[in-house]
């Protein structure tokens, strides 16, 4: 994905579910964050940052903090308690004027439109410490590589980078095995009929619903109800969306949790709630069971069902809305990507060596997944 690309998908974020962009804590999508508690993460996680930079033989300045990837602020205003002056930059215009908009510190919190690839708009030597988390893994390495030569360049001799990072994917065989957890569950109990009660057929772009599903175990093993919903593997009715040429749009949307443990050939009623695709169009509903951290029941031979839903316009009556529906079926809207890459530990050290800077510090720092070996990287210039 391109700079110019990269832009618009996370504007399109800004506008549609900015704070869960962000954050993407699953019961937190379709504008579930309550602000206070979203920017108090932030308050959190940056009193643990500079515990840790307390920590380090290193002289910690705090006058001029970037906060690179800004988004709406979150971590940009938590810096103002711990520094004189602190900037935020972010490629998309949403999130700039959402940032500015949440503002509680005056001019001591200044927020930049940056849509360039690299940081120009800042003269060498400006920034005591730059900060950036969850940013650097959303754009392809030919960008990421050039900020952080940009990190260097912008601060001041002695200064400060901190910046988290994934190396490599992991392998296969790395990823957590759900036998360690849970009994593994044979083939033959991935097996489920998926009956829609009521879903509409129209929907409002952009709205939340709740459908009723009806579900039945057509295999031979029981399916355990989860003891609490933090079980990593517990079995439930989930939902993808896809165009109109069956093509994915949005891969993991809404989750239903079985209320009681369901024996083979017991149904069971179920409430979903889903959130429809901001972009009017024509799509598809898929409903499908899921062990999660294991598989999707599709994936193991069992049968999805699917509904043909109408997506029109919030504001516009239904007649007029289902019929530019039909009109902009041609140009409709795609939903953002949020893309993952990474470069690896060897070449990061490289790059910023050569950048005029020292590594002080590098930890894995697990916060792109469980697929993803993450960095934190800790550099003085």
């Amino acid at each position: 994905m391109d700079l110019r690309h990269l832009q618009a998908a996370w504007h399109r974020f800004g506008e549609m579910d900015p704070l869960w962009a962000i954050l993407t804590h699953p019961a937190r999508k379709g504008g579930r964050w309550d602000i206070a508690d979203f920017f108090e993460t932030g308050r959190v996680e940056v009193a643990a940052v500079m515990d840790y930079l307390g920590a380090l033989p290193i002289g910690l300045q705090r006058g001029r903090v970037l906060d690179f990837g800004c988004g709406v602020g979150r971590l940009t205003q938590a810096f103002c308690d711990h520094a004189a002056e602190c900037h935020g930059v972010d490629i998309a215009p949403s999130m700039i004027r959402l940032a500015r908009r949440y503002n509680r510190f005056g001019e001591r919190a200044r927020y930049h439109l940056n849509e360039r690839p690299d940081l120009a708009l800042f003269a060498d030597d400006t920034f005591d410490l730059v900060y950036s988390n969850l940013v650097l893994q959303h754009m392809n390495p030919r960008y990421s590589a050039a900020y952080m030569r940009e990190f260097m360049r912008i601060l001041k001799p002695g200064g400060i980078a901190v910046f988290q990072l994934p190396g490599e994917q992991r392998a296969a065989s790395d990823l957590p095995d759900a036998a360690a957890d849970v009994p593994l569950l044979p083939a033959s109990a991935f097996r489920a009929r998926i009956r829609p009660a009521s879903i509409p057929r129209r929907m409002l772009a952009g709205s939340r619903t709740t459908i009723t599903v009806r579900v039945q175990n057509l295999g031979d093993v029981a399916w355990p109800a989860a003891q609490t919903p933090r079980d990593r593997f517990r079995i439930e009715l989930g939902n993808h969306w896809l165009d109109q040429d069956g093509h994915m749009v949005c891969n993991d949307d809404g989750r239903a949790a079985l209320p009681r443990t369901v024996h083979p050939q017991e149904d069971v009623s179920l409430s979903l709630a889903i959130s429809v695709p901001d972009a009017i169009g024509s799509y598809e509903l898929e409903l499908d069971m899921v062990q999660e951290q294991v598989a999707w029941f599709q994936s193991r031979g069992s049968t999805a069902s699917r509904s043909r839903i109408t997506v029109a316009d919030r504001h516009l009556p239904w007649h007029h809305a289902i019929e530019f529906v039909r009109r902009s079926a041609s140009r409709d809207v795609p939903e953002p990507v949020m893309e993952m890459y990474g470069i690896p530990y060897p070449d990061v050290v490289r790059l910023l060596t050569a950048a005029g800077g020292r590594l002080v510090d590098a930890q894995r720092y697990d916060a792109a997944g469980e697929q993803w070996i993450s960095y934190r990287y800790c550099v003085v210039k």
